[in-house]
Order: structure tokens, then sequence, then C-alpha cells
């Protein structure tokens, strides 16, 4: 909390934090009234569902919003269920991006001796043993991290990418072995940009899956319809999240 907050003692004395709605379940109150969903009258339910893709995780949260009877609330939600993909998030797809960009690149990696971190929910492919490690030392996850920032704007479509797709990309990386009296090393590495938005779209098409998947669980049995989705958190900017949304409800 602010300093001055703390210092205020009077005002310290009614402070009080209360659990409420998880933040998934605020962006749908928020959404909700943004687009003018909410329900108009008593009686009246409105269904929604959020895929909320952030940084390092992905949430999902079903639930309703309605009138309360003694209205002593404009609205009220209820949570018809929650579940998620811990290892769906912007961050983590770059780190199975720098994963595939080692894979494609392993000669030259062996030849210099360059270790990486497995990415989570990732498995060592065969000849890596030496070199790949769950145990991620300082080396090893510097080289991932290096690696996945030269990467992000392949993840971002933004500025650079074709950059990367038409010549090698130079980086430094760190050695397990001293050359040239230094444990950093220049190499160049070859990136296939095609095969990686493939891997991208892979990837984010298990998650929006499992969504869907978890959508008609939560409202099984449930006549409340239509059910609006909401798509939160930044790394649903990717234009592969609404396409690949489309895709499965066109398809239902």
């Amino acid at each position: 909390l602010p300093p001055a907050l703390l210092r205020d003692e009077e005002y310290m004395k009614n402070f009080r934090v209360y659990l409420g709605a998880s933040e998934p379940a605020a962006y749908a109150i928020s959404a909700l009234e943004c687009y003018g969903l909410e329900p108009k009258e008593f009686g009246q339910k409105v269904a929604y569902g959020v895929f909320d893709f952030g940084g390092g995780t992905t949430d999902f949260d079903f639930g309703i919003e309605y009138i309360p009877e003694n209205r002593r609330r404009n609205f009220v939600i209820e949570q018809f269920g929650f579940n998620g993909d811990v290892l769906l998030g912007g961050e983590n797809i770059l780190e199975l991006l720098a994963y595939e960009v080692y894979k494609d690149n392993l000669q030259i990696m062996r030849d210099k001796k360059i270790p990486f971190a497995l990415p989570a929910g990732c498995t060592i492919f065969a000849g890596a043993e030496t070199l790949v490690s769950a145990n991620k030392d300082a080396s090893s996850h510097m080289n991932n991290r290096i690696l996945a920032e030269k990467l992000r704007p392949i993840w971002e479509h933004s500025e650079g990418r074709d950059k990367l797709s038409e010549a090698p990309l130079n980086v430094t990386l760190f050695s397990n072995e001293k050359i040239d009296g230094a444990f950093t090393v220049n190499v160049d590495l070859k990136i296939n940009a095609d095969k990686l938005d493939k891997l991208i779209e892979g990837r984010i098409r298990e998650g929006v899956v499992n969504f869907f998947q978890s959508l008609n669980s939560a409202f099984k049995g449930s006549e409340i319809y239509p059910v609006h989705i909401f798509l939160a958190g930044n790394s649903c900017r990717s234009e592969v999240v609404k396409k690949l949304c489309d895709e499965f409800i066109d398809n239902a």
C-alpha cells in the first residue's frame, strides 16, 4: 500500500480488503457493461465465457449475470465454472519458439557447447541430453531468454519479422566452454518463420479446444443462451486466437 495511506491512522482504522470476483469474472462484468449486454429486467440471465490469455497462463471463467430479487445490487455474477491452461501464455510461447530454433540449429549448438533450459511442458529430444536440461542454471536460462526475446517479432508480428525470415539471426549466447577467452559466442542461426507460425497456431489451438470443452461442461444442461465469449489478456491481441475461436464456433 502507498506509504501516505499507511500513515493515515484514521483512514486505516476503516480500511478493509475483501475477496471479490476473480480477474476473468471482473473482466466479464466490465465487458458486459461496455457492450450493453447486461440483463435489462428481473428474471433475465446473461451467460458469459472469458478466455483470459496472458503472459504466463490462460484462465477460463464461465457464468451468468442477473438482477437479484432483493435489488440490493444492480447485478450479480454467478460463476458456473472455471478452468485454464497453466502453460499457455505469451512468454511461454516465446520459449517454445526458442526451443524449436535451438533444435533446428542443433549442430552449431553442439559444436559451440551451448546449453539450453527446457521450457515447461516440453521433453528433451534424443541427442540433446548433455545440453538441454530442466534444471535451469544461469547459462541455459539466459540462452533461452536471449533467443526468445530475439524471436518476439514473430510472435507479435511486429517490426523485424521479415528480417528474421530473410537472413540468419546473429546472436550472442553462453557456452559451457571458454572460447577465445570468453564463455560467450556469436552464432548465426537459421529461422523458419512459417514453421514457427504453425507451432504458435498449434499450441493456441490446444488452449482454444480446452476452453470450449470446459465451456460445454460448465453450461451442460443449462438453457441460458447465447453465451457471450470475451477474449481477454494481452496475448489475445494475436489474430490467431480470434481466428481459431471463430473456426471452432463455425464447426460446432
